[in-house]
């Protein structure tokens, strides 16, 4: 393969792992670690700097658990070829929420704001998968309300992140605080119901 060829199949700004598979990127593969990963029956967080692949991590994390390692909608299994597709042996169907704390922050300039747009999340996610929960006012309610209708172990959380609105709001004492308080209200609901999640993740990039 020329020089031209190979960096066109560098993964410049993507960093989805279904989109670095799609579009036939490079990918190194570490999926036997993923695997080991995808196996912590505990709350993980994973710190890293910026840019060394924690985004592609959970989604690698999300297209795992929501389909597995089969071929499924008339294609391959995006992980065909790679390490996990000879180690996952479970079969079973999970509900997975996604958070990017980063991009869910972004266009907020209060925690008012950013709590807002969490709560959107659950309700979209909840119309999404035909679920459904009283409009609670606060994130950690409408989680907890979430919570309350699922099975057992049926959920997988991946928050990426999770620092992004903590390192924005750093100066302003009022809004760290309110801040705090959101996080802090966010890690008593899953401490408090570790039986209906799969498993958890949070990436972070400074803290």
């Amino acid at each position: 393969m020329d020089f031209d060829a190979l960096r066109n199949k560098l993964p410049i700004a993507n960093q989805s792992f279904l989109g670095l598979r799609q579009a036939g990127h490079i990918y190194v593969d570490k999926t036997d670690f993923v695997y080991k990963l995808a196996n912590t029956t505990i709350p993980q967080i994973l710190t890293r700097p910026r840019r060394f692949g924690k985004s592609t991590l959970l989604t690698t994390l999300e297209e795992l658990f929501r389909h597995g390692v089969k071929p499924y909608d008339g294609h391959d299994s995006y992980f065909k070829g790679l390490a996990i597709e000879q180690l996952w042996q479970d079969d079973g169907q999970y509900l997975v929420l996604h958070l990017d704390f980063h991009e869910l922050n972004s266009d907020c300039d209060t925690i008012a704001e950013f709590e807002q747009s969490l709560m959107e999340e659950i309700t979209d996610f909840c119309t999404g998968n035909k679920i459904t929960i009283p409009d609670k006012s606060s994130f950690r309610k409408r989680l907890k309300a979430l919570l309350e209708q699922l099975p057992y172990q049926s959920l997988v959380l991946l928050i990426d992140e999770f620092d992004a609105p903590l390192l924005y709001h750093y100066d302003n004492e009022q809004e760290l605080h309110a801040c705090k308080l959101l996080m802090r209200g966010l890690f008593s609901t899953i401490k408090r119901n570790p039986d209906k999640f799969r498993c958890v993740f949070f990436t972070g990039g400074s803290l």
